[in-house]
């Protein structure tokens, strides 16, 4: 019986010399073979046990946000909207930024404004920001004697040196303005209040349009009037004045009263 196993064994060794000589792989190919296959069966079956890792993490996050949903619903947060309330929350905010940038952009044309007409502040001639709109402010005796709808001579020069910055600057020379006067409530006779304060924004907007004056472009200048009836005697004097009201353009229309309080 022994012997017959050795001879059993033996023949099988040279059976298997035989294969091996017969494929073309030497023992140690042979070896090397078996050696990467073990090596891919035990990388499969790591492979194979962080799939059960991830799929037991995703199944305890998931449970997770199940009792997340549960509490945030007990407490009246309505996921299914918070998406539309962020993107509306983010569109706001794009909103406010370009107000806020607009509103900079105002301000900076302001200071540029007051720093060119400072040597006329003493004549009445002061440059504001007031609810988003950018205004020179001229006192009305400065440009007008008492009851007069025409321009003086010292009106005349004080608004071509209040037009020489609006001329000059590449942007503002290109944007509108409203001719707004407001009178005292004691007109010449035989006028009211409201035809002098328009006749003499017409003669302001005349003047700042006139290749001798202002020289700005007449498409800019938009004719407008308004009139400060009953005011108290001490406020008169401060009441009458011109507003050159720089028109918004369309983007500047937005509401900017969030930013500006």
């Amino acid at each position: 019986m022994l012997a017959s196993q050795r001879f059993f064994f033996a023949g099988a060794a040279l059976g298997l010399s035989v294969a091996l000589g017969g494929c073309g792989y030497s023992q140690e190919e042979w070896d090397q073979v078996q050696r990467d296959a073990e090596a891919l069966r035990n990388q499969l079956a790591a492979q194979r046990q962080a799939r059960e890792v991830c799929a037991q993490e995703a199944a305890d996050t998931r449970a997770r946000i199940a009792e997340l949903r549960e509490t945030l619903a007990e407490r009246g947060v309505d996921l299914e909207h918070a998406g539309a309330d962020l993107a509306k929350q983010q569109r706001a905010l794009a909103e406010y930024e370009l107000r806020a940038k607009q509103l900079t952009a105002l301000k900076q044309h302001a200071e540029l404004l007051r720093e060119a007409l400072r040597p006329l502040a003493e004549r009445g001639v002061a440059v504001t920001v007031v609810d988003a709109q950018l205004a020179i402010t001229i006192k009305l005796s400065a440009l007008f004697d008492a009851k007069k709808e025409t321009l003086s001579a010292a009106g005349s020069e004080l608004l071509a040196r209040v037009a020489e910055p609006l001329r000059t600057d590449p942007e503002l020379s290109q944007r509108a303005f409203r001719v707004v006067t407001h009178g005292d409530g004691k007109p010449a006779a035989g006028r009211d209040d409201y035809q002098m304060a328009t006749q003499r924004a017409r003669a302001i907007a005349a003047y700042l349009v006139d290749g001798k004056g202002g020289g700005l472009t007449p498409r800019l200048i938009d004719v407008g009037a308004g009139s400060t009836l009953g005011v108290e005697p001490a406020q008169a004097a401060r009441a009458e004045r011109v507003e050159l009201v720089l028109v918004p353009t369309e983007e500047e229309m937005l509401s900017v009263g969030a930013v500006v309080r």
